[in-house]
């Protein structure tokens, strides 16, 4: 019983750091996707135009063209972390 106790726990971290790393990875457009629309309009509101233009933020969102440092704003705002 101890050993199969032993096995299902590292199973268990096994999928905690594979599901970890899958979220880590995500990109900001992937993660846009997943926001209902009173939260896009929020989180575009915020980071239009002090950033960039509004025609310019659908742009990038489209093509996750977002710079480096549009990328550390948007973590910022959002507390994620987003793919590169």
């Amino acid at each position: 019983i101890l050993y199969i106790c032993s096995v299902n726990i590292a199973l268990i971290i096994a999928l905690m750091k594979t599901n970890n790393e899958i979220l880590s990875k995500i990109t900001f457009s992937d993660y846009f996707e997943t926001l209902d629309v009173q939260s896009k309009n929020e989180l575009r509101d915020k980071f239009t135009p002090i950033y960039v233009a509004y025609t310019t933020f659908y742009y990038k969102l489209r093509n996750n063209s977002f710079t480096e440092l549009e990328l550390q704003k948007l973590e910022e705002l959002t507390n994620q972390t987003f793919a590169r």
